[in-house]
């Protein structure tokens, strides 16, 4: 596979004291998290809220990179941000099996400090630093955290690794459920940017980015490997719209350029998620249906779409329905 990491930067000692100031933030997520430096997002997967910067583009992690299944990549490629679900049992299995993931991927990985773990009343985090030999990235920092139901690896990469992106990141990661939204149903997993969040099936695979989109910033589908989608959901943390109806003209201009092959719209509907006011957009296109829902979301507007083909539709007739009840918009409970 082609190396995740490229320039050498040694980083400091992941101290216990600093452990111990982000036990704070490792509890379920908040209605309301504090609020992060400008220029970053809150992404939820896996069970876990991950700050990460809002350049960096979400992608899907490499087939043969193990555990790992979502990546995000800054723009010149310096960094890389990797979140996974270790398959083992307990906190310290998790972080034996993280490290062998990370050193399938990346020739020459050791641990260079010592672990730092930190034992709350309701959550665990341990973390520590490596450097590897592959050419390039050859410093990183491992966060596992386990809670009473989530554990989730995180790791960063990068030319010249921040100690304050380290800092953000440890600092506003919090592990679910989301608040209000309740466990997700069995099947389901709640993913989602900033304060929107939605329900997809585990089955579906992590698309990251629409390529060419500034939009859709996460995407996620029941695809085939070859990457032919049956369903598939995007999103849009905020649009840039001040209003819903500016934002569905918006989508809808790009949707009959031909982001949507065939677009028609057919009808709209008001609703509430959770309190907050939205709309969804009934559509159709070739050789399918969909749904598109504008949310205000605090003081912005949110978007979530989804296209079912025909086949797929008529083998789970609930889907929109199913993905709408999931809709969900943290610090607006009611």
């Amino acid at each position: 596979m082609t190396p995740l990491l490229s320039r050498r930067q040694a980083l400091g000692v992941a101290s216990a004291v600093a452990s111990v100031c982000v036990l704070g933030a490792l509890t379920s997520c908040s209605a309301r998290s504090e609020v992060l430096p400008r220029g970053w997002d809150r992404v939820l997967t896996h069970g876990v809220l991950v700050p990460v910067r809002s350049e960096w583009e979400h992608r899907t992690a490499p087939d043969d990179v193990p555990l790992w299944t979502d990546l995000w990549v800054a723009q010149d490629a310096s960094v890389h941000l990797l979140v996974g679900s270790p398959t083992a049992g307990s906190h310290e299995a998790a972080l034996v099996e993280a490290r062998a993931a990370l050193r399938a991927a990346l020739p020459g990985y050791a641990v260079r400090t010592t672990t730092s773990t930190v034992d709350g009343s309701e959550r665990r985090l341990s973390m520590e630093d490596f450097t590897t030999s592959s050419p390039g990235f050859e410093a990183g920092r491992l966060w596992v955290v386990s809670g009473a139901e989530t554990i989730a690896a995180v790791a960063l990469t990068a030319s010249q690794l921040s100690h304050a992106d380290c800092e953000v990141i440890v600092a506003g990661m919090s592990l679910g459920p989301v608040a209000g939204a309740g466990t997700p149903p069995e099947g389901w997993a709640r993913v989602g940017r900033g304060d929107v969040t939605v329900l997809v099936p585990k089955t579906w695979r992590t698309f990251g980015a629409v390529p060419g989109s500034k939009r859709w910033t996460d995407s996620w589908a029941d695809a085939d490997p070859d990457g032919l989608s049956r369903a598939r959901l995007l999103l849009c943390s905020d649009t840039g719209a001040r209003t819903r109806e500016d934002a569905l003209a918006r989508i809808e201009s790009d949707s009959v350029s031909g982001a949507v092959p065939g677009y028609r719209a057919v009808s709209d509907h008001a609703l509430q998620v959770n309190g907050a006011s939205a709309t969804r957009r009934d559509f159709t296109f070739d050789g399918g249906n969909g749904a598109l829902w504008v949310i205000d979301v605090h003081d912005t507007v949110g978007a979530v779409q989804l296209t079912v083909i025909d086949a797929a539709l008529t083998a789970s007739p609930g889907l929109i329905g199913d993905v709408e009840g999931g809709l969900w918009v943290r610090g607006h409970e009611t």
